[in-house]
Parts: C-alpha cells; sequence; structure tokens
C-alpha cells in the first residue's frame, strides 16, 4: 500500500524503500523530446529508434516488429540491441516501456532490460513476485551461487506484484542517480523508491542496452528472453524519475528558448563531427567544406590529425562549451566530449605540467604538431586546459583532473619570472622564461600572458588555500605597475619587455612601443588586481592611462602602435618601424598592403567599462528575480544575435576570414565567441523557468562576463585575504 516500507534483504544488508505512486502527468503522457536521449515507439515496421543522441539502429536477433506496431520476441534469447555511448545517461536516467505476454505468469523470471557499464550492468528484472531494477557486477562475487538467487547482484530496488494478465500490456519504469544512490522501480502507476549502490569508480559511459534480454547471460536464471513477449514505447530520459516529472510539469517553452536551444544543439552537433581522435578541433575551417588550419593564412592550413591548443579558443575553450551545454541541457553527450576532450588533455600534459600549442594525434600518438616545441603562455596556452580540468572536476570528481590541474599549476608558480612576469614560453632546460626573441627572463603582456596568470594563481589560491599563489599575484601587480610607461609624452603599456622591465621586440611586427592591445590586456589585470586587493596603486595606472589615450583619440579612435619617445603613431613590418604621421613612410608601409594606408581606425580600450568594474570588496548579489531580470537584459541581445545569425549548420561563417590576400576565404571558428552568447541567453532563459537551479556555474558572472575560468570558479572569485 502507498506509504508502506519494505525491507529487502541484498547481500546481508537491509535496505529501506518507499512505495508510492507514480505522477498521473507522468504516467499518461510521452515524455516531451527536450528531455529524451532516446526513444523507440516502432509505428513504422522498423525496428529502429525513432530519436536518438548516438546511433539510432538496432541488432541483435529473434524479434520482428508486429502487426500492432511492437517489438515481440521470436525465439528464446531473442533480443534488441542498441548502443549505449549518449543514448543513456549513465549518471542519472529514467527508462520507461511497456511488456506483455508469457513473462507476466507468476513463476517466471526474465531480464526486460539490461545496460552495461565497464564494471556493472543496471538491470530491470520481472522476479516471481516483484520487478526489481538491479545493479549487477559483471563477474560473480559469490562463490555459491547455487544458494544465492543472484550471485552477480550489487543492490536492488523492489516494486512486489500480484496476479497479472499475460495477455495485456504493463507499463514498468526504471529510473537512476548515480550521486544520490538511488532508484525507483514501478509497474503501471505503483512505485518503489529506495537506495541502490551504484559504483563510481566507473568512467566510461555504457556500452549499449538490450530489450528482452541481460547483458551477461550466459550464466543467469532470468537472462534469456521468452518467446512470444512483446515490447512497446520505449523512452529514455536524461534525468532521473523526479526530476524528469519536475521538468514535465513545467509550462511549454517560448518560442525563442526553443530556437535558442536548436541553434546550439545543431552548433554543438556539427562542431561533434570535426572533432578527431576524441582529442579536440583545429582552430579555423574553410566553409564549406571543412579544411582545418591553424590560423587564418592558407599557408596555415593542417591535416585532420592536427590539434590546436592555441589563440585562446583552441580545443579545451570548444571543450568548456560542451560541459557548458551539458550543465544547461542535461544531455550526455555534450558531457562526453567534454571528458574525452580533457582526457586528452591529461594524456598530453607534459612531466613538467605544461602543454604545447599545436598537437599531432594518431592511434596511440600524441606529439608535437608544431615547428617550435614550444610551452608557451601566450593565447592561453596554458591556462585554458587547466580551467577544462578544473571545470570537469568539478562536474565528475574525477581525481586524475585535479592532479593535472594541480601539476598544471606549479609550472606555472616555477616559470614565474623575479620580477613578477612570466614570459612568452618557458625553457624547462635552463629554467628560465624566455620572450618571443628567446631573451631570458622578459615579461609578456601581449596575448594575454599576464592576465592568465594572475587568473591561474588566484584559481590556484582558491583550490589550495596556499598563500604562496596569491604572493604570485601580488608580484604580478608589482610589475605591471613598474611596466607602466608614463614619460610625459605616452602613457601606457608595451606587448613584451626585457628582464629589466624596458620594452622590447616582439614578433616582427611588434616593435617596442606602447601598445593599445598591451595597454587593453594590462587595464583588465588592473581591474582584477583592484577587485582582489583593493590596492588605489591599481586604480590610478588606469586612469592616467586613460587620461592619455582620450587625449591623442581621434573620434574615440587611434592606432595600433605608439613611439615611445614621441608619442608618434607607428607600424612595423619586418623588424622595420614606420611613422604613419609622415607621408613617405606612411605610403611606404601601405605599399605592403594593397596601396591601403594606415588610420586610427582602433577602438581606445573601454575605459568606462575598466572603471565601473573596479568595484571592492566585490559582493556578489543572490540569483534573485530582479537578478535574473538584470541578466536577461544583459544576455538577451547579443543571444538573439547568435541565433538568428547562425547558418544552415548552426555556424557563423565569415565570407572572407581576414581581410589578408593570404586568406582561407570563408571560414569559421570552432571557439566561436557567439555560441558562448547563445548558451549564455539559455542559461538565463533557463533558470527563470525552474528548468535549472538559480547557481552561478561560469557563464554568467555578476561582475563582468563569464569565461574559462569562471567556468573553473564560478563564483566568490575575488574573496581572498589580500592583506594578511
Amino acid at each position: 500500500m502507498k506509504g508502506a516500507v519494505f525491507f529487502s534483504l541484498l547481500l546481508g544488508v537491509c535496505v529501506s524503500a518507499k512505495e508510492f505512486t507514480l505522477d498521473s502527468n507522468f504516467a499518461n503522457k510521452k515524455i516531451p523530446e527536450r528531455l529524451l536521449s532516446f526513444a523507440a515507439f516502432w509505428n513504422n515496421g522498423s525496428r529502429n529508434a525513432d530519436f536518438s543522441r548516438d546511433c539510432r539502429l538496432a541488432a541483435g536477433c529473434g524479434t520482428v516488429v508486429s502487426r500492432d506496431g511492437s517489438i515481440e520476441i521470436t525465439e528464446p534469447g531473442g533480443q534488441l540491441l542498441f548502443r549505449g555511448d549518449n543514448n543513456i545517461n549513465p549518471d542519472c536516467g529514467t527508462v520507461r516501456f511497456k511488456v506483455k505476454g508469457a513473462v507476466w505468469k507468476k513463476n517466471e523470471e526474465m531480464t526486460l532490460f539490461s545496460t552495461l557499464r565497464e564494471s556493472y550492468s543496471l538491470d530491470i528484472v520481472k522476479r516471481k513476485n516483484r520487478v526489481s531494477l538491479v545493479v549487477r557486477h559483471v563477474k560473480p562475487i559469490s562463490a555459491k551461487a547455487d544458494k544465492v538467487e543472484d550471485f552477480r547482484r550489487i543492490s536492488e530496488v523492489s516494486v512486489p506484484i500480484g496476479k497479472m494478465s499475460t495477455g495485456r500490456w504493463y507499463t514498468v519504469t526504471a529510473a537512476w542517480n548515480i550521486n544520490k544512490q538511488q532508484g525507483v522501480i514501478a509497474v503501471d502507476a505503483r512505485a518503489v523508491n529506495g537506495k541502490l549502490a551504484i559504483p563510481q569508480s566507473d568512467l566510461r559511459s555504457f556500452l549499449h542496452f538490450l530489450v528482452g534480454s541481460g547483458s551477461m547471460a550466459k550464466n543467469s536464471r532470468d537472462g534469456l528472453a521468452m518467446r512470444g513477449v512483446g515490447f512497446d514505447d520505449l523512452e529514455i530520459s536524461r534525468y532521473d524519475y523526479f526530476e524528469t516529472v519536475r521538468q514535465m510539469a513545467l509550462p511549454e517553452q517560448e518560442s525563442d528558448q526553443i530556437k535558442a536551444e536548436k541553434g546550439a544543439a545543431k552548433t554543438l552537433g556539427t562542431l561533434a563531427k570535426l572533432r578527431r581522435m576524441d582529442a579536440g578541433w583545429q582552430n579555423v575551417y574553410t566553409y564549406p567544406n571543412y579544411l582545418g588550419a591553424e590560423a587564418q593564412g592558407r599557408d596555415l592550413l593542417q591535416y585532420d590529425n592536427i590539434i590546436t591548443n592555441d589563440k585562446s579558443r583552441g580545443s579545451a575553450y570548444v571543450a568548456a562549451q560542451y560541459a557548458y551545454a551539458y550543465e544547461l541541457l542535461g544531455d550526455y553527450r555534450y558531457l562526453d566530449i567534454a571528458l574525452k576532450t580533457a582526457d586528452f588533455y591529461v594524456r598530453a600534459q607534459s612531466p613538467h605540467g605544461a602543454w604545447l600549442y599545436l598537437y599531432r594525434v594518431g592511434a596511440g600518438v600524441i606529439e608535437c604538431g608544431s615547428r617550435k616545441p614550444e610551452y608557451k603562455f601566450q593565447d592561453s596556452c596554458q591556462s585554458h586546459p587547466l580551467y577544462l580540468l578544473a571545470y570537469v572536476y568539478r562536474l565528475t570528481g574525477n581525481k586524475s583532473y585535479l592532479k593535472a590541474m594541480m601539476k598544471s599549476g606549479e609550472y606555472y608558480l616555477e616559470a614565474q619570472n623575479p620580477d613578477g612576469s612570466w614570459s612568452h614560453h618557458y625553457d624547462h632546460i635552463n629554467k628560465v622564461g624566455r620572450t618571443c626573441r628567446g631573451l631570458p627572463a622578459g615579461g609578456e603582456i601581449n596575448d594575454r600572458a599576464m592576465n592568465d596568470a594572475i587568473d591561474v594563481m588566484t584559481l590556484m589560491y582558491h583550490v589550495t588555500k596556499d598563500k604562496k599563489y596569491l604572493d604570485a599575484v601580488k608580484r604580478a601587480g608589482e610589475f605591471l605597475l613598474k611596466a607602466q610607461i608614463s614619460n610625459g609624452k605616452v602613457c601606457g603599456w608595451a606587448d613584451q619587455y626585457d628582464n629589466k622591465i624596458k620594452p622590447c621586440w616582439a614578433r616582427t611586427f611588434e616593435p617596442p612601443s606602447i601598445s593599445r592591445e598591451g595597454t587593453l590586456y594590462a587595464c583588465e589585470a588592473l581591474v582584477t588586481l583592484y577587485r582582489l586587493s583593493g590596492d588605489e596603486r591599481f586604480k590610478t595606472a588606469l586612469l592616467n592611462t586613460e587620461k592619455w589615450f582620450k587625449k591623442i583619440a581621434i573620434n574615440g579612435k587611434c592606432y595600433n602602435n605608439y613611439d615611445i619617445e614621441t608619442g608618434r603613431p607607428i607600424a612595423a613590418r619586418m623588424n622595420k618601424v614606420y611613422f604613419l604621421d609622415d607621408e613617405k613612410d606612411a605610403a611606404k608601409f601601405a605599399s605592403f598592403n594593397r596601396g591601403v594606408m594606415r588610420k586610427p581606425s582602433w577602438n581606445i580600450p573601454d575605459f568606462k567599462r575598466f572603471i565601473s568594474q573596479m568595484v571592492y570588496p566585490v559582493i556578489e548579489p543572490e540569483i534573485d528575480d530582479e537578478a535574473l531580470e538584470k541578466m536577461l537584459r544583459i544576455t538577451e541581445k547579443p543571444g538573439k544575435m547568435a541565433m538568428n545569425t547562425q547558418n544552415k549548420d548552426g555556424l557563423w561563417v565569415y565570407p572572407r576570414f581576414a581581410d589578408k590576400i593570404y586568406s582561407v576565404g570563408a571560414g569559421f571558428i570552432p571557439g566561436q565567441g557567439r555560441l558562448f552568447m547563445l548558451l549564455r541567453y539559455i542559461d538565463v532563459l533557463r533558470m527563470k523557468r525552474c528548468e535549472i537551479p538559480r547557481v552561478y556555474r561560469g557563464g554568467i558572472y555578476p561582475h563582468g562576463d563569464g569565461n574559462m575560468r569562471t567556468f573553473a570558479l564560478p563564483s566568490k572569485w575575488y574573496d581572498v585575504p589580500w592583506s594578511e
């Protein structure tokens, strides 16, 4: 009866379970497609699935589709076999189907549904007087098999049954939640909810699932199906029973949310096809023929076995979007992709704890794929893999990810220069950082080298509570203050410095100068440092820079580089500097660019935004209705822009990727920011509808846009004991 407590003796352990009645909304309706990972109704005469997240095709033997549109077992041991993979979520799920036939005779026993992981199976078994959801070890765990009802059983939850009719369809429902160690089993509306011991050490997805038989049928009394038993209306939800019921009770989604979620699914589906060797992606792809490239130039096109870890939008960033999509949509396929990329980074990590910026991958092969085997700090080559590992560790608790992340954090700490900076890359042999041109212990601001290092050290403090990481952040702040160039003619930062904190050459087009881009990164770092510390020196340095840029700006625009001594605009090519306010020099430089004269066309750094973000102490608001409305205002416009500009493949294609003569032409970036915009919009919409909890997941952050670092630590980023 309802509310009664049942006790099952499982391997000597007494486990309680409570009987209840299935929700009528759930019992009487199909599960909406947005919650499904797999569905097969067999109305079209085919044994294949109607809907799946992975392969739809059915294998097996001894089954036919009956005239009434159901599956019938035609011989003993017959079964319908499907791939597991992403069709069934190992963390949590709900399986529902109908059963008819001789299996419902009182003394008959038969496995109705079975799905197999590496170390255990999860089976729905009809016993003599009950139906059970059983967790069973792959190998026998009792030496006295003849005296034990189920010698592989680890645990089970059962619902009692009485007299059943063999000519009637009965609906069987089973659900599991590995984190809660909970299971539900039901026949029609009569259900039982109880503790279910499920191994948590198995990291692989389900290999397959069967309808009508057991995965491990050879020595199992119940493993072989009986002739004439029928199955119909198989549905597998991404969620456990209680969450499935909660989601089904919500009002229908509005059109914008449906469009956004379908748009994100289309993008993620296309990018999934481009992933190579379960490792990652290239930086840029041509369209529509999907040739991968290291960057925007034709001379950088690569074979398909090259995986990028470069340009702050490499494989780790793409994989993080999949993990974020999993948090938002509950689709195990997305987590599976993110975890496999994270596993690649664990395998690819050097003994020192670092990563290269390009890899060549193959069967059992992970090797350098670039001309220079450099472990760059530029372009997030170290930080993004670390953030991805921290993110998936937060989602899974897998210690291998934590171990690799910690090793990377130690590498960062070792590589910090004596002046508090980080270099372009680190020389392991001589234990010294090196600039782009090989100078020892030179500081790098260009391409986020300093920004990433400051953020990584902050994250490592939060993970370890070891103040050596916070001390590293303090040293970095002192370097940035000393590196500011303010001589009455200019005020800002260069891209790169030598070990005397003097501006120096980087690449052949990056002269020692006031760099708009370097200044932008430096100002972003000052905002972070002020939020962490409240030290007014960081704010003063930013305000002084703002005054100079506003002074030299023309309608809010500026050149990319300025001479340090004179403040005149300059550009460089092949290590030669050209003054752009000199007619002859400007014309000479323009000749290298099809005669296009350089103009002040860059926006000056967004000082208004920086100043608005300079708050201390940082107080994070609760996500109430008011906060959600504010989030919606922030995410709606870019989110709708993203979903309204996708092409048929869910991509955002540039008709000419990079306006250079060496351009690859039409192309797109897997790490496109518009996918992130779309996911952030979905995040807010789903929170508003209570489809997901109102928490910070990393995509939305109350003090500035979320990014890779906030995936690793979604909240309390600036809560550090700076003054202690």
